[in-house]
């Protein structure tokens, strides 16, 4: 049996600042910012609030939440990270 490679992240991950706000990571993940802010009220991934009261993401935290999501394909925060873009409309399957 072989142990399992590291995970690969992906290229946008890696070039995050080190600190986040909601509506970046809502950009790259392709949901609501309240989505976000709702993520981090339930725990699902740390935040902190800056002085003047604004929630901001460490960048090392936004890998965690990315890399769990990655191990249970969503059942664990509700959501599927970005891979590709997806088109909008088309044939459905029948």
């Amino acid at each position: 049996m072989t142990a399992s490679a590291a995970p690969t992240l992906p290229e946008w991950l890696t070039e995050l600042d080190p600190i986040i706000t909601p509506g970046e990571l809502a950009a790259k993940w392709k949901v609501d910012p309240k989505t976000v802010t709702r993520w981090a009220n339930s725990g699902r991934i740390k935040s902190f609030r800056t002085g003047g009261g604004h929630r901001r993401f460490n960048k090392e935290d936004v890998i965690q939440f990315y890399l769990k999501s990655q191990d249970s394909r969503g059942d664990d925060i509700g959501v599927y990270p970005p891979v590709s873009p997806v088109p909008l409309g088309g044939a459905r399957p029948r």
